[in-house]
């Protein structure tokens, strides 16, 4: 049959953080399988004792749920420059972003167009 365990992502402060603490439940043997957000479970799961399986759910989306979020960043209106420099510092750090997400083992969806477009030859 099968089982099912919650996490809450909210504890008593001081306590280890959610994330960890759900990582640690896979790592342990204490549940088998965890969903937790890629990047989370990535730095969480680079420091088990055992070595954990990273992979992004599929499908992306179940019943209407989705399991697979972009991240994005929010501008004011009323500060394009600030949008500006702000895409620069993306497209310019593009190859050490994608570095440390892979350092990570974080997941990644594929991408419309090739990451660091702008930077390939």
């Amino acid at each position: 049959s099968a089982h099912l365990a919650g996490f809450s992502l909210f504890g008593p402060e001081g306590e280890p953080n959610p994330a960890a603490r759900i990582v640690d439940a896979v790592d342990t043997g204490a549940v088998d399988v965890a969903i937790v957000w890629g990047p989370v479970a990535g730095y969480f799961a680079k420091r088990a004792k055992s070595p954990l399986e990273i992979t992004s759910v599929r499908p992306a989306a179940f019943a209407g749920i989705p399991f697979a979020f972009d991240i994005t960043a929010a501008v004011s209106k009323n500060k394009p420059s600030l949008r500006a420099q702000i895409d620069q510092v993306l497209e310019r750090e593009c190859p050490a972003i994608r570095a440390l997400l892979a350092e990570y083992s974080v997941p990644l969806e594929p991408e419309e167009k090739t990451p660091c477009a702008s930077l390939q030859p």
